[in-house]
């Protein structure tokens, strides 16, 4: 391995920041790099991001609104595609809309494209079919119950 010693039968790497020789589960993952850890310790990655991130400064303060707003914009993409409104019961308000795997498995679709923000894997994926827009009671009702009241409401279900 590069930039690795052996030591009693650990590896250790020294962290290009600090320049401490560590142990690899003292680094994060980095499927690019020749060893599969980052050249930054865990440690060092950490500070970086307190004094950068947690603590407020107004570039981060920037960064961030950036991010949510883009997520907001990108996330009613999605909605628009696949309707706007929830398929049940017709609720519009995007604050309160779930992306709903029309024939179940969401989770076992989740762990295969290993993402928890599927909002974003459609629309990379240019909004395949197989998915609907419900809001969040009617996708929890379907879950616990395998219906949806408006549909006994409606009459559509047995």
């Amino acid at each position: 391995m590069i930039g690795s010693v052996e030591n009693r039968g650990n590896v250790k790497k020294r962290c290009t920041h600090c320049e401490k020789k560590k142990l690899l589960d003292q680094y994060h993952n980095d499927h690019n790099s020749a060893d599969g850890k980052r050249s930054v310790c865990r440690e060092c990655v950490n500070e970086y991001q307190r004094s950068h991130y947690a603590a407020g400064t107004p570039s981060a303060k920037k960064k961030n609104a950036y991010r949510r707003e883009w997520r907001v914009r990108m996330r009613k993409e999605v909605l628009r595609h696949y309707e706007n409104a929830c398929a049940c019961c017709g609720e519009d308000r995007y604050e309160f809309l779930a992306i709903d795997h029309i024939k179940k498995g969401g989770n076992r679709h989740r762990k295969e494209v290993k993402t928890t923000h599927l909002d974003y894997w459609l629309w990379m994926n240019d909004f395949p079919p197989g998915f609907r827009i419900l809001c969040h009671n009617c996708n929890s009702a379907i879950g616990f119950y395998g219906y949806c009241p408006h549909e006994r409401e409606r009459g559509s279900h047995n």
